[in-house]
């Protein structure tokens, strides 16, 4: 190296020859550490996965067992829901079959004529008195 065959360096104390050469060194020595450490972390890594791995597994192989259990309906449970099913259907055709073309526009024209049957509920009451006097008159 250059530094040893400077006078300076020969110059200095073993200490600091150590000091300088641990500097120098500290590279390689840190990355080979680093290896070391990086080889031991992707073991520990990829057994933490396969374990999280298992567990997942293992948790949703329950979880689908007792949905099985669950979801299973008796029969009684089955032709209550049967049951209901077709009494909705009966309902919903029994109204359809009430409803007729012009129903809509039978609502619009009630509304159109009624516009002021029940405006008496929204006056003031100085204006409805004025009107029961006028009507008792």
């Amino acid at each position: 190296m250059a530094i040893q065959a400077s006078d300076k360096f020969q110059s200095l104390a073993f200490h600091n020859k150590t000091i300088i050469f641990a500097l120098l060194n500290l590279e390689a020595t840190i990355s080979g550490g680093c290896q070391a450490q990086i080889r031991t972390l992707k073991s520990v890594i990829a057994a933490q996965e396969d374990y999280t791995r298992k567990v997942i597994v293992d948790v949703l192989q329950q979880v689908l067992d007792f949905n099985e259990d669950v979801v299973q309906p008796t029969p009684v449970q089955i032709k209550r829901q049967k049951e209901r099913t077709v009494r909705i259907q009966v309902s919903n055709e029994s109204l359809d079959s009430l409803r007729f073309p012009s129903m809509e526009d039978r609502f619009e024209g009630v509304a159109e004529a009624h516009q002021k049957t029940f405006a008496w509920i929204s006056e003031t009451k100085g204006r409805i008195r004025r009107r029961t006097t006028a009507a008792m008159e």
